[in-house]
């Protein structure tokens, strides 16, 4: 630095023709010095953050990059006019910084494109990447025993895309996001306000509305009988997000096509509930760049639900849990808690779901699934009908505690 100075202060005040004055070159170096310490003092925030615990979202990246980028530039330009032809190079290798950094932004964000309904009884391996993995897996079960498949359609990864890929709903939810960046607590509060403008101003694409409309009205006259519910649940496409669990809605039939719109865009908008905003600050992840699907799944009103999870080889290590969520008049036969180990169920009522939740299993022993051990997320209605809403993979400790090979 001491060796610039130097180099910049040993023309004289009266040089060639068309030089600054000496005033006016010491003018430009104040400001240089300025948006020096400004880009310094914006990289210090960066290195604070990164070592700190508290999460940070783009819309603080955007803030200090902003600035970083206007600092580094003012740098450049006062350079570029103390010592004209000097620092060329400096051009160059800002110009090459800023195209690797968008191009690492642009990454994960990869638009997708495919069918934005999926019917259950379609459900297949193909449509890995636009639904979640534990509904593609669906489709083993599907050709083995067909009886146990829900019905219901899946709004996929690409209608997901089509509605947040909107710069407008982004600039609000980045304006909306600036006011909690310093403090966690506030994300809440964030959150419901985005949710709020999301359901306010930026509806579904008429489009998807449209298809929702027909699948709705030709494929399923239970929405609109008595005696059914519609499960929708919101579900990460990502094996890697798996870990976010989304609330899900339960509705009672008859529902109407409005209501099933307004499920969805409901469905959507838990990506900014305040603990999905703070799973993706914490692993970095951009909020477009964790695609979201939402299942609907139409099941008896009076119905059970929950899980049974064991390796695909160890049948007799079958373990049952049972979870009652619909309190639309629960047999005396299920308990009324809202989980309980299924050996506390009657014998009959245990060996059934056992049973169907094994023959379950067993299919996916020949399919193309990742692991051993496998969960089996069912529910079961009053007349012994069973039905398959998910298979979820699980971590096998055989496998993962084995000696790496020599």
């Amino acid at each position: 630095m001491a060796a610039l100075f130097s180099r910049l202060f040993k023309r004289k005040a009266a040089e060639a023709a068309g030089g600054e004055s000496f005033a006016a070159g010491f003018h430009r170096f104040r400001l240089f010095l300025s948006a020096y310490i400004e880009a310094y003092g914006e990289m210090m925030d960066f290195e604070e953050r990164l070592a700190a615990e508290m999460p940070f979202g783009m819309p603080f990246l955007r803030l200090c990059t902003a600035k970083l980028t206007v600092a580094s530039m003012q740098c450049i330009l006062q350079l570029n006019a103390l010592a004209p032809g000097r620092f060329k190079r400096l051009d160059e290798a800002f110009s090459t910084l800023r195209s690797n950094v968008q191009a690492s932004l642009g990454k994960g964000l990869t638009p997708l494109h495919g069918p934005r309904l999926v019917p259950y009884c379609e459900v297949s391996g193909k449509h890995s990447g636009l639904i979640s993995a534990n509904l593609t897996k669906l489709e083993a079960i599907r050709l083995n025993y067909p009886e146990f498949m829900p019905r219901g359609f899946i709004v996929t990864g690409a209608a997901w895309w089509e509605y947040f890929n909107n710069p407008d709903m982004h600039d609000e939810i980045d304006r909306i996001m600036i006011i909690s960046q310093d403090d966690p607590g506030s994300f809440a509060e964030a959150g419901a306000a985005i949710r709020e403008r999301m359901s306010r101003s930026f509806p579904l694409p008429s489009s998807l509305e449209e298809e929702v409309r027909e699948l709705s009205a030709a494929r399923y006259p239970e929405i609109a009988a008595d005696g059914h519910v519609l499960l929708v649940r919101c579900l990460p496409v990502r094996d890697e997000h798996g870990a976010l669990v989304m609330p899900e809605q339960l509705l009672r039939t008859p529902v109407a096509a409005a209501d099933i719109l307004k499920a969805i865009q409901s469905s959507f908008s838990t990506a900014y509930r305040s603990r999905a905003i703070i799973y993706r600050l914490k692993r970095g992840i951009r909020d477009r760049a964790m695609p979201l699907c939402v299942a609907l799944t139409l099941i008896p009103a009076v119905h059970a639900r929950g899980s049974v999870h064991r390796g695909l080889d160890r049948p007799e290590l079958d373990e049952l849990l049972f979870r009652v969520r619909s309190s639309f008049n629960t047999p005396e036969h299920w308990p009324s808690q809202a989980s309980v180990e299924g050996a506390s169920l009657p014998e009959k009522v245990r060996g059934d779901l056992l049973t169907s939740a094994r023959e379950a299993l067993d299919c996916l022993k020949d399919a193309p699934v990742r692991g051993n051990r496998h969960e089996v997320f069912w529910a079961a209605a009053e007349d012994g009908r069973f039905f398959v809403l998910g298979v979820n993979a699980l971590p096998d400790p055989a496998v993962e505690n084995m000696p790496p090979p020599p």
